[in-house]
């Protein structure tokens, strides 16, 4: 058997094993004593390497003595002050096992020895105060005056009435009675609002000068307190300068003509304008078309505020001699006759007085130029007639002036009397020594002689052919001229 012969195979505890091999023959559990003997299981339920038999915290894997703290609880001192952690009131304050008054990691140092250590004492190197108060540590909070405000910020510690010294200074009101900003102690005037001084008029009453002109108004002395230029009303009363602008004696309150030193009253043609009569034709010049010429009917004839005998007197035309400017009636009037009282007749063939003609011709005749019609822009019947010429062409034509004077210059076997811009009207054919302008299918002397709306005066001649050997070599002679004002 297991055990040889003369030894018995007996399993005493019936563990398997024969007890001649089984060193715990008792102990089914163990064949061998191990570390803690037959009997006792070499059980380590904590599993740190030492069995239960000799583990003093056989449940506490990182102990096998219960130490200071005991098993289950580490003996760790985590600020190594020496004393661990489970029975130090602060583990991580090495200066502290216990928190006292200010707590871990803050000593309960009093360094101002009051009693109240630093970590509660605001004021920790003030054995007087634990609060800064309204002074601040080190300086006391004391009330000397008791007025609530303590002497550190108390600008006047010694008045109850004050904090600052104000204007007047401590011990002494800044009371302003008359509410004028300026406080009574430099107040001149402590009850008048108005006035710090008492000032020229004194304290109550204004040192007004209402209109600045230098008089106070409560002396008496302005009498006119709201005028600047007076002080007494004068001729025109206050607020009304006494001034005479014309220097007429009147003063300009009175004067209706305050800038006329010639009248004081507007009269019928106002201020600034006399109410002569230059004329004596009872119209006042003011009003009188023209004033230098008598014209007492005012006449007018084209409405341009100019009376119609000052129109003459300056040059307007009246050749049918009735007294009204030609522009306005229109007129047609020959002048430049060849009969010697102008220019002379090139080669003394002047013709006779009358009828007015120009120059005598080869045919012992001067050729005429008469007007006939209306000379009207608006209703032109103006025809001009040529008579007592050869039968040979005869042009009509148009000037903007006369000649000389009206006097005419020779030309030709006659005189040229029209000048100025020269427009050719038309050429006509003399038939028993007449023709005329315009003929049937013409313009109207006024379209073809362009004249403007207004009229204006023309000078009109008509040239004709003379080819009879005669007087000079020209071949031609010209009727005398006719002026004519065109009216509207």
């Amino acid at each position: 058997g297991a055990c040889g012969c003369g030894v018995p195979n007996t399993d005493s505890d019936n563990d398997g094993t024969p007890n001649c091999t089984d060193g715990c023959p008792n102990d089914p559990a163990k064949i061998a004593p191990g570390v803690c003997g037959c009997g006792v299981a070499d059980t380590d339920s904590d599993g740190d390497g030492t069995p239960n038999c000799n583990d003093g915290c056989p449940n506490d894997p990182l102990k096998t003595t219960p130490g200071a703290c005991g098993c289950g609880v580490p003996n760790t001192d985590s600020d190594n002050d020496g004393t661990p952690n489970c029975t130090d009131g602060c583990p991580n304050d090495p200066a502290k096992i216990a928190p006292g008054v200010c707590g871990c990691g803050v000593a309960d140092t009093d360094s101002d020895g009051d009693g109240t250590p630093n970590c509660n004492d605001g004021c920790p190197n003030d054995p007087l105060k634990t609060t800064p108060g309204a002074c601040g540590c080190g300086v006391p909070n004391t009330d000397s005056d008791n007025d609530g405000t303590p002497n550190c910020t108390d600008g006047c510690p010694n008045d109850p009435a004050k904090i600052a010294p104000g204007v007047c200074g401590c011990g002494v009101a800044d009371t302003d009675s008359d509410g004028d900003g300026t406080p009574n102690c430099n107040d001149g005037c402590p009850n008048d609002p108005l006035k710090v001084g008492p000032g020229i008029c004194g304290c109550g009453t204004a040192d007004t000068d209402a209109d600045g002109d230098g008089a106070y108004d409560c002396d008496g002395g302005d009498m006119c307190p709201n005028d600047p230029l007076k002080i007494a009303p004068g001729f025109c009363g206050c607020g009304i300068p006494d001034t005479d602008s014309d220097a007429d004696g009147l003063p300009d309150c009175l004067d209706q003509c305050p800038n006329d030193p010639l009248k004081v009253v507007p009269g019928a043609c106002g201020c600034g304008v006399s109410d002569a009569d230059t004329d004596s034709d009872g119209v006042l010049d003011c009003v009188d078309n023209c004033d230098a010429l008598a014209n007492p009917s005012q006449a007018d004839c084209d409405g341009d505020s100019i009376g119609d005998v000052c129109e003459l007197a300056a040059g307007s035309l009246d050749l049918d001699g009735n007294g009204v400017p030609d522009e306005c009636t229109g007129a047609i009037a020959s002048f430049c006759p060849g009969d010697g009282s102008g220019a002379a007749c090139p080669c003394g063939n002047a013709s006779p007085a009358a009828p007015v003609a120009g120059c005598l011709n080869s045919l012992g005749t001067g050729g005429r130029l008469a007007a006939t019609g209306v000379p009207s822009v608006a209703a032109d019947t103006l025809v001009l007639v040529g008579s007592a010429m050869p039968n040979s062409s005869a042009l009509y034509f148009q000037g903007t002036s006369s000649q000389s004077a009206g006097a005419g210059v020779a030309f030709g076997d006659g005189l040229r009397c029209a000048a100025g811009s020269i427009l050719r009207l038309g050429t006509k054919n003399n038939a028993a020594g007449t023709s005329q302008y315009p003929g049937v299918g013409d313009p109207s002397v006024s379209v073809r002689g362009a004249l403007p709306p207004s009229g204006g005066t023309r000078t009109y001649q008509a040239w004709y052919r003379n080819a009879a050997a005669f007087c000079t070599s020209s071949t031609f002679n010209l009727t005398n001229g006719v002026i004519v004002v065109w009216r509207l």
